[in-house]
């Protein structure tokens, strides 16, 4: 445990930073009078860079010396660029600040999961248990940034904590340079003759896309993360505007999410130990669609509540069935580039969710979870026919 310890704190102090700008940027949309549809395209801008940054983030891991130097520099960079959010006082320099921020930090998701993903190769411990290790630090970031923000919204208006958010996010700097990278890993390095190969290996070997239905898991992350993003973008406006509740405990309310993924990732890689990768993600694809019909319907904190431990539920079966899908059936020394991929496709679920929640939101703002709800329900049969659970090529 102590050589995926360093790994492990920096992503949680990552998750504590960036899910807290989560409800502080709406919070601040709104009050500066910017419209629904205009704080859902925040969410779609970053959605836009991540898509095209994070495989090229991945890629350029897979060739360099030292993933944990372009960690390094994602993190850094990323921590603090985001302390401008705090001097932004219109839309577009939040919009200018938010593309330049997630340039960076959107780099740390694919690398972490390849870095997890080899460290299972050398210790002889299975893929899924290191990226549920990891899996699991996202949620206890989120979880205490939930925590901790409802608590401070009780005694600092919204404006300060933008600042502490940026501090704790830029902090993860330091464990990161305390991750030992595995030397035995240097031969797996991918070799890349010219500048189009080290960012875009895709466009000379597209075949790790194509084998093994792999693609199908791209399509329904993207399906999946669009129907999460569209809602969650809204989701804080939502229950204090529409349910009634405070912002303080709209914040703990979000808690519950985090609150159940812990568990839940824990549980279902090492699931995926005995059942088949393939399934543990169609099941937490069924239950996603569950906790958006859980929101819509939503008067009380109680539905509220059932909807983010659904979703936290969901979360784990369906990251630790397609995480593991991915590392299970592409080449090791493409890991970062294909898991680069699957962040590509979740970032390009938030581009297209939010931009859909918006448009709805004119006409109703209960009707947006349901409609996302039908959209990410066309994933799951793409998933039960195209993927399959045979023996992988590599």
């Amino acid at each position: 445990m102590e050589k995926r310890t360093p790994l492990l704190l920096a992503n949680i102090l990552r998750f504590i930073g960036i899910m807290g700008f989560g409800p502080l940027l709406q919070f601040h949309m709104k009050d500066i009078g910017v419209s629904l549809f205009l704080i859902s395209i925040f969410s779609s801008l970053q959605g836009a860079t991540t898509t095209f940054m994070a495989p090229v983030w991945g890629a350029v891991s897979d060739i360099a010396p030292s993933k944990k130097s372009i960690l390094a520099t994602t993190v850094a960079v990323g921590g603090i660029l985001s302390s401008f959010f705090y001097f932004a006082n219109s839309v577009y320099s939040i919009y200018l600040i938010g593309v330049l921020y997630t340039f960076f930090i959107c780099g740390f998701e694919p690398i972490s999961m390849a870095l997890s993903a080899n460290n299972s190769l050398i210790s002889g411990s299975s893929t899924s248990r290191e990226l549920s290790f990891l899996s699991m630090s996202n949620s206890i970031g989120m979880l205490i940034s939930r925590v901790l923000l409802s608590a401070l919204l009780l005694f600092f208006s919204y404006k300060p904590l933008i600042l502490l958010m940026s501090v704790i996010l830029t902090s993860a700097f330091v464990p990161v340079l305390m991750i030992k990278e595995k030397k035995d890993m240097i031969k797996y390095r991918r070799r890349a003759e010219n500048f189009i190969e080290k960012i875009f290996p895709i466009l000379k070997d597209p075949k790790p896309l194509r084998s093994n239905g792999m693609w199908t898991l791209y399509i329904a992350s993207f399906l999946r993360q669009a129907g999460t993003a569209g809602s969650m973008g809204l989701a804080a406006v939502f229950i204090r505007d529409i349910v009634g509740l405070s912002e303080s405990f709209t914040v703990i309310l979000a808690a519950v999410n985090p609150l159940f993924q812990i568990p839940s990732t824990y549980f279902f890689g090492k699931l995926a130990e005995r059942i088949h990768p393939k399934f543990i993600a169609i099941l937490g694809m069924s239950l996603s669609i569950l906790n958006l019909i859980f929101m819509g319907v939503a008067t009380n904190y109680i539905l509220v509540i059932l909807s983010y431990a659904t979703l936290g539920i969901s979360f784990g079966a369906f990251i630790m069935g397609v995480t593991s899908y991915i590392s299970m059936y592409s080449p090791i020394n493409r890991r970062g580039e294909m898991l680069g991929f699957l962040s590509s496709s979740r970032a390009f679920g938030r581009i297209v969710g939010p931009l859909v929640a918006g448009i709805i939101s004119i006409f109703s703002f209960r009707a947006v979870f349901f409609v996302l709800a039908i959209m990410m329900s066309l994933s799951v049969p793409i998933m039960l026919k195209f993927t399959v659970s045979e023996t992988p090529e590599y």
